[in-house]
């Protein structure tokens, strides 16, 4: 079975950009499944990572409600596009 997968994308502060997350869609809501594991984010090697403090900032950006998933969810296809985009032409907004 293909897993399914919720996108996020965080920005920098100012609205561009900046991280792009992902969580298995398993239709329970992103605030109860913060804990590390459950949220990945894309790294500039094409690797996912869910290393604590990979996610801790988007943790941090949604406790201080400065991230509301419904606003920040994005669509796979974007997320991939996006991905692309900063691989290939650069630069890497976020950590590599």
């Amino acid at each position: 079975m293909t897993e399914r997968w919720k996108y996020y994308l965080l920005d920098d502060g100012r609205g561009g950009p900046y991280e792009i997350y992902r969580q298995i869609d398993n239709g329970n809501p992103f605030y109860g499944h913060r804990e590390p594991g459950s949220i990945y984010l894309a790294r500039s090697n094409g690797e996912w990572s869910n290393h604590v403090d990979d996610i801790r900032g988007l943790v941090n950006a949604s406790l201080c409600g400065d991230f509301d998933p419904a606003d920040g969810e994005i669509s796979e296809n974007e997320a991939l596009i996006r991905l692309e985009q900063w691989r290939t032409t650069g630069p890497w907004p976020g950590r590599p």
